[in-house]
C-alpha cells in the first residue's frame, strides 16, 4: 500500500490582522520545513474573507493588499469570501487575483450567462507526488449580489457537478474551501457525497475537534488569525481514502516573531498604498464640513458624485453616519478623501420599471384573491408615456411576467391623466356588454424612467398644431384658472397643506394599508412599503419660499397665447408650484371588474358597482376645466345630483383644479380627497385613475357610506367621471 502524509494549514476570516498573519508567516514556514523533511507535504489555504472593507488601507486596494500579505505568508489557496465582492463589486475580484498571484477559488459564483467572473477559478488540482487534490472554492449565497448581474448558486446546488467534475479531471481526493459558515457546511456534508475535507469560513466558529459528517472532515480556525488550524492526513493513495486524521488549533501568540518575508511584503503594500493614497483628485474651493446625523456639504458633495456617476440615476442615497472628518480647502487627495469618508462600500444601481410595477400587482391581486387567472378574459391598462419597457403592450407583458394564464389578454391606452380610469370604465363597459366576465383594469406610469412627453406628438412637437390649437403647459392653464376664478396663492397653498395632513393622517390610521403593495428589487429586498411624498411637516413659511413653477414657460410666449383667447385677463398670475402642484412619481394601479356570474364562478363578493361613467371633451387651451361637464354627464346618466355623492375624489392635479371644480357644482370641500390626494401622494399618470376610484371605495367602507364620484381632468382639454355605489 501506497500513503501519502500531508498536511493541511488554515485560516478563514482574518479580516485585515497584518501583525497576526506576519507571526502566522512564521508558523507556517516552520511546520511546513518540518513536514517536507520528514518526507510530506503541507498546503495552507484560506477560507475567505482575508481582506478588511473598513481600513483605508483595504479601502484605497479594494482588499487586494491584504491577498499579498497572505501569499508572502505562504499561503496557497484562496477562497473568495463575500465582504469584497459585495462592497466593491464583482471586478474587484481580478484585482484580488493579481496580488495574490493566482485566481481566487469559487465555484458556485458566475454572470447570469454561465461565464465565470476575471480572477476567479472553480477549482484547482494539485498533483503531489503523483496524487491529485482537487480544492473547490464556494462562498455564501447573497441575494443582493444579483445587482451586480451575477448569480450565485446554493453550494448544495452547484457542488455535485463540480465534484464530478474535478474527479473527471483526475481528482482523487476532494478538499472543499467554503466560507459558508458552520450551519450550512454541516448542512452540505450532510446531502453531497464525496466531500474528503471541508475547510470552513464565514461563522468565525472554531471547531476542535473536527466534526465527521457523511465521511467528511469538518474544521474552521474561528477569526482574526488568533489560531492558525492544522490537520494531518494519511492517505492511501491506490483508493483516495483518508486512513487517518489528527487535527490542532494553534494559538498565534503575541510572542511569536514576525517573519521576515511577510514584514517585505507588508512594506511593499505600505509603498503601493502611499502612491494611490497621494493621487490628487482635484481643488477645493471651500472647506466641505460634515454634521453628524444631518444634510451637510460633505454628504451633498458625495451624493452629487453618485449622480454624475451614474448619469441615468434620479436619486441617491448617502449613509452619512460613516463620515468622520470634514475635507479642507486646497488640493484633495485620494487618501484624505477615503479617510474622512469611511463608507467603501459599492454604489449600486437600483431600477424598478413600469412592468415590475404590475409584476408585483398583478401578483398581489392574484394572490389577496385566490384568483384563478384563467377565469380572467383581459387586462386594460393605462399609460401615458408608452415608450422603452413601457411600450409594446404593458398590460400582456406584465400579464406573462406575473405567470397569469396564457389565455389573459391585455391592451393598452391612453388617455393622458385619465387612462387609469378610463381603463377600469372601458373594463366596465366590456363586462356591461355581455362580451367578458372578468376584466382587470388600471394603469402604470414610471414618470422616474421616462418623463412626461418622452413619447412626443404633434400635440408638444408639431407647431403648425401648437398655434391651430392654441396649445400651452398645463401649469399655465391652472395659473389661469386661478387667475379667472379671483383665487390668490394663498389660497393654493392652504388646500395643498390641507392635503398632506390629511394624507399623513389617513397613513397614520392605516386607511391605505388595505390597498397598498409593497414594491420589492430583483434580490427581494423591500424597496418601498410606504407613499415617500407626503410631508406632514410642511408649514406655510415653507410654501411660499417655493418659486412660481410656470412663470418662466408664460414668459417665452405661452402666456400671451392664452391671452389671445381669455381676453377678458390683462395678465395671469403664476400661483402654482411644486408644493400646491401633483408630485412626479412611479405608481401602478389595478381593480378587478366583473358580471355577477363572473364573480361567482371566481368565489368572490363585489364590492361595489359602477353606476354611470362619462367623457367629455373640452377647451384645449385652458385644459383643466373638463371634470364639471364630465361630472354633471355622469351625474345624469346615473339620474343622481351632486349632493347625492357622499365622498368625492377630485385630482389634485393642480390646486386649483379640485377648488374649482366643488365650487362649481356646489360641493363642500369637507367631502372632497379626504384622505388627500395628489398634491400630497403624486401623480403617476397612466395609473391615477385607478388609484382614487380605489382610494373612495375603501374610504366609503371605512365610513360606511353608499355613493362615491372620482374626476380628473385631461391633457388636450377632456374631462372625465366615474360613479360607484356600495352593494
Amino acid at each position: 500500500m501506497s500513503t501519502l502524509n500531508l498536511t493541511l494549514l488554515h485560516t478563514n476570516d482574518l479580516h485585515g490582522r497584518v501583525e497576526q498573519v506576519t507571526k502566522i508567516g512564521t508558523l507556517v514556514r516552520g511546520i511546513r520545513r518540518e513536514v517536507t523533511d520528514k518526507g510530506g507535504h503541507c498546503l495552507y489555504l484560506d477560507a475567505g474573507d482575508c481582506e478588511d472593507t473598513i481600513l483605508l488601507e483595504s479601502a484605497l486596494t479594494k482588499g487586494s493588499a491584504m491577498d499579498a500579505i497572505l501569499r508572502s505568508a505562504g499561503c496557497d489557496h484562496v477562497a473568495l469570501g463575500n465582504a469584497i465582492p459585495f462592497r466593491y463589486g464583482i471586478q474587484a475580484i481580478q484585482g484580488l487575483a493579481d496580488s495574490f498571484g493566482k485566481p481566487i477559488l469559487c465555484g458556485n459564483m458566475h454572470w447570469k450567462d454561465g461565464s465565470v467572473p476575471a480572477g476567479l477559478r472553480r477549482y484547482v488540482i494539485e498533483t503531489l507526488a503523483g496524487f491529485q487534490i482537487a480544492i473547490i472554492g464556494l462562498t455564501a449565497p447573497m441575494d443582493p449580489y444579483n445587482i451586480f448581474n451575477v448569480q450565485v448558486e446554493y453550494p448544495e446546488t452547484a457542488l455535485p457537478g463540480l465534484i464530478d467534475e474535478a474527479k473527471a479531471d483526475g481528482a482523487r481526493l476532494i478538499l472543499v474551501v467554503s466560507h459558508c459558515g458552520k450551519k450550512n457546511d454541516v448542512k452540505l456534508a450532510e446531502t453531497v457525497r464525496g466531500i474528503d475535507v471541508l475547510i470552513g469560513g464565514h461563522s468565525h466558529d472554531r471547531i476542535e475537534p473536527p466534526l465527521v459528517v457523511n465521511g467528511a472532515i469538518i474544521t474552521q480556525a474561528g477569526q482574526y488569525g488568533e489560531v492558525l488550524g492544522r490537520i494531518d492526513l494519511e492517505i492511501d493513495t491506490t483508493t483516495g481514502n483518508i486512513l487517518q486524521h489528527t487535527a490542532q488549533l494553534i494559538p498565534v501568540e503575541q510572542t511569536i516573531p514576525a517573519d521576515a518575508q511577510v514584514l517585505k511584503g507588508v512594506d511593499n503594500e505600505r509603498k503601493r498604498i502611499h502612491k494611490i493614497s497621494d493621487i490628487p483628485l482635484g481643488t477645493l474651493e471651500q472647506e466641505i464640513g460634515f454634521i453628524e446625523g444631518e444634510e451637510c456639504r460633505a454628504g451633498n458633495l458625495l451624493a452629487d458624485a453618485l449622480l454624475e456617476h451614474f448619469q441615468d440615476a434620479q436619486v441617491s442615497f448617502v449613509m452619512g453616519m460613516h463620515w468622520e472628518e470634514g475635507l479642507k480647502r486646497g488640493i484633495l487627495t485620494k487618501g484624505e478623501l477615503f479617510s474622512a469618508n469611511r463608507s467603501t462600500g459599492n454604489p449600486g444601481r437600483i431600477r424598478v420599471t413600469g412592468r415590475q410595477l404590475e409584476h408585483f400587482l398583478l401578483q398581489a391581486l392574484q394572490q389577496r384573491n385566490a384568483l384563478d387567472t384563467s377565469l380572467v378574459d383581459d387586462v386594460v391598462l393605462g399609460c401615458v408615456t408608452p415608450v422603452g419597457e413601457q411600450g409594446a403592450d404593458i398590460a400582456r407583458t406584465a400579464v406573462l411576467d406575473a405567470e397569469w394564464a396564457e389565455t389573459v389578454a391585455g391592451v393598452t391606452q391612453s388617455r393622458f391623466c385619465a387612462s387609469g380610469l378610463e381603463s377600469v370604465n372601458l373594463a366596465a363597459a366590456k363586462v356591461a356588454s355581455g362580451f367578458e366576465d372578468l376584466v382587470v383594469g388600471g394603469g402604470v406610469e414610471s414618470m422616474s424612467r421616462w418623463p412626461m412627453g418622452s413619447d412626443g406628438g404633434a400635440w408638444f412637437m408639431d407647431p403648425r398644431i401648437n398655434q391651430k390649437l392654441g396649445f400651452v403647459p398645463q401649469g399655465v392653464g391652472a395659473d389661469l384658472i386661478a387667475t379667472l376664478e379671483g383665487w390668490h396663492r394663498a389660497d393654493m397653498d392652504a388646500f395643498a397643506l390641507h392635503s398632506h395632513r390629511k394624507a399623513a393622517a389617513a397613513r397614520a390610521a392605516g386607511h391605505f394599508s388595505k390597498s397598498l403593495v409593497p414594491v420589492h428589487d430583483i434580490a427581494g429586498l423591500l424597496l418601498l412599503d410606504r407613499d415617500e411624498t407626503i410631508r406632514d411637516n410642511a408649514t406655510p413659511e415653507a410654501m411660499a419660499r417655493l418659486e412660481p413653477s410656470f412663470a418662466a414657460m408664460g414668459a417665452m410666449g405661452f402666456d400671451a397665447t392664452a391671452l389671445r383667447k381669455y381676453t377678458t385677463v390683462e395678465r395671469i398670475e403664476h400661483m402654482h408650484h411644486a408644493g400646491n402642484s401633483s408630485g412626479i412619481v412611479d405608481g401602478a394601479a389595478l381593480m378587478l371588474v366583473g358580471s355577477k356570474d363572473g364573480g361567482a364562478k371566481a368565489g368572490l363578493k363585489p364590492r361595489a358597482r359602477i353606476r354611470a361613467a362619462a367623457v367629455i371633451g373640452s377647451e384645449p387651451t385652458i385644459m383643466l376645466t373638463g371634470p364639471t361637464p364630465a361630472c354633471r354627464k355622469a351625474l345624469a346618466k346615473a339620474g343622481m345630483a351632486a349632493g347625492d355623492i357622499d365622498l368625492w375624489e377630485i385630482n389634485e392635479a393642480f390646486a386649483v383644479v379640485p377648488m374649482k371644480t366643488a365650487r362649481d357644482l356646489g360641493v363642500d370641500l369637507d367631502r372632497v380627497n379626504v384622505n388627500g390626494g395628489a398634491i400630497a401622494m403624486g401623480h403617476p399618470l397612466g395609473a391615477t385613475g385607478c388609484v382614487i376610484l380605489g382610494t373612495l371605495l375603501d374610504e366609503l367602507e371605512q365610513r360606511n357610506l353608499a355613493t362615491g364620484l372620482a374626476t380628473l381632468c385631461v391633457g388636450g382639454g377632456m374631462g372625465i367621471a366615474t360613479i360607484i355605489e356600495r352593494v
